[in-house]
């Protein structure tokens, strides 16, 4: 029996940032290949993480080209199905409204996966948005990161959309668990893009009330530079009497990135703002506790008391006061750790999130 079209419009790496990595994994799946054809058109707009979301000439230039050769693909051959991750924030908003706008033209059934949130403010504050949601949304197959994050589309989607969970690839073995080294004092990774959003300066900040008690510890800074310098952290840290406590190792990648989590004790995360982090999966499959935020999906991820602690945005003495529990009483951080690393196994590998998605496709493939 001939296998049933799907046409992926998404963004691969590079620029490497998490919605990019899982449509590469989706992309290359041999469980999706074996079970559908796939042809994949790439969204080519952003040359850096910095440039998701900026408007530019030449990014309109491409969009406008990139209209015109989807138009003439579905003019030549309509795909039974078309997965899309649709943005839902900027001018990135209403590149992908027309871009839905086309496949519903042809008649083209659409899965649009929404990977971030934002819509219920957004559509409160303007009637021309309300229906440019409304309008791209209705009659497709909806993928929503968690339950929390559904709710934020109540008001202009009226079906139930599909919850699937994001996954990674199990990297980090139970050996490898098992063979950790112990650090004479603990040590607190904080990994993301260095951005004041991420909570970066929460987390040195909590690590000075740390420090000023005379609670020993380490603090670790890994990732790219974003709207924070290097050098600016830098000179932050040493202004915080923090020189020689907390190291800046700037960005690592692949199986360098799982050493920093092995390396350290306690993964913190005290972001401002998020959907699904893939970090916090990444560090609960290395077995490490969680200190991060109430924000998006992070409370259904991180059980808070079981696997992690999850406290305000921008509440450093509340950070502070997580981190020096776990800083104290490493028989705690082992346990919320174990615990972490089982929920993950569980919900959250790269195999779990393939057969998901799988279903999403048959069901919206008989559906529509």
């Amino acid at each position: 029996m001939e296998k049933r079209s799907i046409l992926f419009l998404v963004q691969l790496p590079p620029p490497v940032h998490g919605a990019a990595l899982r449509n590469e994994f989706l992309a290359k799946s041999i469980l999706l290949h074996n079970s559908f054809d796939i042809k994949v058109m790439r969204l080519d707009f952003a040359k850096s993480v910095k440039d998701v979301g900026a408007f530019s000439i030449l990014k309109l230039m491409k969009m406008i080209g990139f209209s015109v050769r989807l138009f003439f693909k579905l003019l030549a051959k309509k795909p039974n199905l078309i997965y899309y991750n649709f943005a839902m924030r900027g001018i990135a908003l209403y590149r992908d409204w027309f871009f839905v706008r086309i496949a519903k033209l042809f008649g083209v059934p659409l899965v649009l996966h929404l990977r971030t949130q934002g819509v219920k403010e957004q559509v409160a504050k303007s009637s021309l948005k309300l229906k440019l949601f409304k309008s791209a949304l209705s009659s497709t197959t909806i993928v929503c990161l968690s339950e929390y994050l559904a709710t934020d589309i109540e008001t202009v989607y009226q079906e139930q959309p599909e919850i699937v969970a994001n996954g990674i690839d199990m990297v980090v073995t139970d050996e490898a668990i098992h063979n950790k080294k112990e650090n004479s004092v603990p040590v607190f990774l904080f990994l993301s893009n260095l951005t004041r959003s991420k909570g970066i300066f929460e987390f040195i900040d909590a690590l000075k009330i740390l420090h000023d008690k005379g609670l020993e510890c380490r603090g670790k800074v890994t990732g790219p530079e974003y709207d924070v310098k290097i050098s600016y952290l830098e000179q932050y840290i040493i202004d915080s009497g923090l020189e020689g406590i907390v190291e800046i190792t700037g960005p690592v990648y692949g199986d360098d990135k799982f050493q920093k989590f092995l390396d350290s004790d306690v993964f913190v995360f005290p972001t401002w703002f998020e959907a699904f982090p893939g970090v916090v999966l990444e560090a609960m499959q290395s077995g490490l506790p969680v200190i991060s935020t109430m924000e998006g999906a992070i409370p259904e991820i991180v059980d808070n008391g079981n696997t992690g602690f999850l406290v305000v945005q921008k509440d450093v003495e509340s950070l502070a006061e997580k981190m020096e529990i776990l800083a104290k009483d490493r028989g705690l951080r082992d346990k919320l750790g174990a615990a972490g690393r089982i929920k993950f196994k569980e919900l959250y590998t790269s195999a779990t999130f393939e057969q998901e998605m799988k279903k999403v496709f048959e069901s919206a493939l008989i559906a529509r």
